[in-house]
């Protein structure tokens, strides 16, 4: 065990030198030999311990339901958010002990983590601690009324939905107030038309993540190589020591089907799609359950894109094999461009872009831009087209077409 201790310290101090370049490791470096997955974590974690030496990471920000408050506030899930959405019910006139519980169960058909708050200070209180997800807010109207312009602002808060008894009380805020109030989707007096909202704008959200967080330092799903290349180079090696450490697979497969269990404990969707996966999943069909909007796609993509390092070894039986499913993707593909005498591939993304996000988006020309997740792109243009211009209620956004050139010669997998 010390051996692999110290064969991990030497190896990672060569990738530092290198700054991530990985193909001038020793020959005997590209192939680490684990047995156990005990071994295997502390392999790594002896890497996670070792960056501080090459970055200056940022802290990573935790936050919890407050204790102070019990009685006003309600948790579906008591662990650490580890999706990329929050979905918080603020009506200070429901009864916490008596329908919560109906409640979550109905918001839980839309998003696992639910808040359900009594009180609105607690609400905000809870807000402010979010960093790394974005917050989809259900207001009752009276709430609304008290809420709405201290919320609004927030970066956390990505969309606002008003759920009420009365609606016209409440349309000044679409009508008169609506540019001021551009994060309020509707006001609904039905719980159906209400989860189908969310569950649209969640779904946009999820596919525009990768784009839409281009630019936020905290997540760092994009990131200027000129200015953080040191993080960039410290990732990339530990991506590379968790791609070329045999494993165990099945025990790794149970460690993380047994995490996802306990952490959608009382989610019976999620735990439906676990036991689906259980049971049918093969290592060809990594890309397939990837594109799928299930437990597998939040967790990964979140793991990677905030670059969670514990995460990503719990996860590591499914991401292994994503990115090798990716690498003969690549690879089939680079050998038919060059059947077709081409090295070039161009592909296409749609989006829908805030105004800031444009601007970065042309500040950055000229200058190296690398992400830490999976960006999913088209080959067609027409195909990114209607993605692009798929209807969103959310105002403020423009329509963008990311055309991405890949010179397959310069890049190795």
């Amino acid at each position: 065990m010390q051996q692999n201790q110290r064969f991990a310290q030497t190896n990672v101090n060569k990738l530092a030198m290198n700054n991530g370049d990985m193909s001038s490791l020793p020959a005997t470096y590209n192939h680490i030999q684990i047995i156990t997955a005990y071994q295997l974590k502390q392999l790594l974690y002896n890497f996670v311990r070792l960056l501080p030496l090459t970055i200056n990471k940022k802290p990573v920000h935790h936050r919890q339901v407050p204790t102070t408050f019990s009685s006003s506030i309600f948790a579906s899930n008591e662990n650490q958010n580890k999706e990329e959405t929050t979905l918080i019910w603020c009506d200070k006139n429901i009864d916490i002990h008596d329908d919560t519980k109906k409640t979550a169960e109905l918001l839980q058909q839309v998003n696992d983590y639910i808040l359900i708050c009594s009180n609105l200070d607690t609400c905000l209180e809870y807000i402010n601690q979010i960093k790394t997800e974005k917050v989809f807010l259900i207001l009752s109207g009276q709430s609304a009324d008290e809420m709405i312009d201290k919320v609004h602002d927030y970066k956390q808060v990505d969309s606002i939905y008003i759920f009420c008894i009365n609606n016209i009380k409440y349309e000044h805020y679409l009508k008169e107030d609506h540019e001021k109030y551009y994060k309020l989707v509707g006001i609904y007096t039905e719980h159906e038309p209400l989860l189908r909202a969310i569950q649209e704008n969640i779904r946009y959200l999820i596919k525009q993540s990768q784009a839409a967080s281009l630019f936020e330092q905290d997540e760092r799903s994009m990131r200027n190589l000129s200015s953080e290349l040191h993080n960039f180079d410290a990732f990339r090696a530990f991506k590379y020591v968790l791609l070329k450490t045999d494993y165990d697979r099945e025990q790794a497969k149970r460690e993380m089907l047994e995490t996802c269990r306990n952490y959608y404990r009382g989610n019976k969707k999620e735990l439906a799609n676990i036991n689906e996966f259980e049971q049918i999943y093969k290592s060809t069909n990594a890309i397939h359950w990837y594109t799928r909007q299930t437990f597998v796609y939040r967790l990964v993509n979140k793991a990677r894109r905030t670059e969670d390092y514990e995460a990503l070894l719990i996860l590591r039986f499914f991401v292994i094999d994503l990115c090798e499913n990716l690498r003969l993707k690549y690879d089939d593909l680079k050998q038919r461009q060059e059947q077709l005498g081409s090295s070039t591939v161009v592909s296409y993304r749609g989006s829908k872009l805030s105004s800031p996000e444009i601007y970065n988006l042309k500040y950055n020309i000229g200058k190296s831009i690398a992400t830490n997740g999976f960006l999913s792109t088209s080959r067609s243009k027409d195909v990114a087209n209607i993605f692009a211009k798929k209807g969103t209620k959310r105002l403020g956004v423009e329509t963008v077409i990311i055309e991405i050139h890949v010179d397959t010669t310069k890049l190795t997998t």
